[in-house]
Formats: C-alpha cells, structure tokens, sequence
C-alpha cells in the first residue's frame, strides 16, 4: 500500500461508497475515520472531503487496540507460511529437478491467493472474536486466556518446522524457532521506495527471460 493508492481510495472508492449508505439509511452523512498512523495514510486526507473527519491514532496506542494486532496477523502470517512450505514439498517430491530458485522464479499471485485463502480460512471464529478484549471487551462471545491462541500458533509453527526439516537444502534440516521468526519478522517492515524499484526491476529482469 503506497500513499497514493490509499489517497486514491478514499477519494474514489470510501467517501462516495460511506456517502451512498447514509443516504439510504437517511442519516447525515457525517463521518468520522480512525486511522493509525502508517506511512501509507497521507496527513492530508482530513482536508478532501468536508464531511469526513480523519483522525489519526497515536503510535503507542495502536498496537495494542487495533484488533488486527492482537494475535490475527501473527497467527494467520504463521498459516500462510505454513501452507507456502507445504507448497514447497509438494512440488519438490513431484518434480525431482525443479529447485527452489526455480519455485520461487515460479511463485505468482495465483499461488499467493490459493495460500492467502486457506491461511485465512484456518483462524478460528474464537481468534476473530477475542481481538476485540482491548477495544470493545463487550462484544465478547469467546472466554478464554490467550494460552489457546499461543497453543494454535505454537502448532502451526511445529508444523512448518516438520515441513521444512523434509526439504532438501542448506538451511532446512536444521530449521528452528528462530527462523521462522525471524522470516516473520522481516515482513512487518514497510517497504522503502529503493526496495520497490529493486523488485520492479527484478519483475523487468523475469519477464525478459
């Protein structure tokens, strides 16, 4: 997500969409739009659209009341991971030759989606809920301490791990923890405009192969 993507989108896509609702619920179309304060959330948006206020979160509020942040991301992050492993084997036992230069050369959206689909498809109905405790703890319909959330992720973990160990390669018979972690981790940076133009230019190099 760049600036100018979500700029884009706030103007055409979220006013006239919010503006529309509240014409056929006949309220005033008076709206207020948390958001928190990631790069890609332009200062500006609060002076395009008079009957939108923007309001921007405080950095050290954020993280601990948006309920993406508590335990959705890192639990389906840790899913999706594990289904691209599990893509890995498959076609590494089919096919003998191919390497795993040669799956991610291959690697495309298609594959991004079908693993994002059943990354998202194995988070628990519990998990979605129990990300409101901080921020609206009456809605509330699951009870139960975060140890459930740490046993599924801990799991999911093992099982990337149990995957990886099978793959042939430096690197993966010794996979641990910490690695996982650590590739998890290299994902919540954003995205410089250098690091951009290098997979642009790595797209430009693929396409003239």
């Amino acid at each position: 997500m760049t600036a100018c993507l979500f700029e884009d989108w706030f103007i055409n896509i979220f006013c006239p969409e919010v503006e529309e609702y509240c014409h056929l619920q006949k309220i005033p179309f008076k709206i207020l739009l948390l958001l928190d304060n990631a790069p890609s959330h332009p200062a500006s948006l609060d002076q395009l659209n008079p009957y939108v206020r923007v309001k921007f979160m405080t950095p050290n509020v954020t993280a601990s009341i948006q309920p993406m942040d508590q335990g959705i991301i890192t639990t389906f992050k840790k899913y999706y991971l594990k289904y691209i492993f599990k893509q890995i084997f498959d076609k590494l036992k089919v096919d003998k030759q191919l390497t795993l230069h040669d799956f991610w050369h291959n690697y495309n959206i298609s594959d991004a989606i079908e693993n994002i689909e059943k990354g998202w498809r194995d988070l628990k109905i519990s998990t979605m809920n129990t990300a409101w405790k901080n921020l609206w703890p009456d809605c509330i319909n699951f009870l139960r301490d975060d140890s459930c959330l740490l046993e599924a992720v801990d799991n999911s973990i093992t099982d990337i791990i149990t995957i990886g160990q099978q793959l042939e390669g430096e690197g993966f018979y010794d996979l641990n923890v910490y690695d996982i972690e650590e590739v998890l981790q290299s994902h919540d940076a954003e995205l410089t405009i250098n690091d951009l133009i290098e997979l642009n230019q790595e797209d430009d190099m693929g396409e003239g192969e």
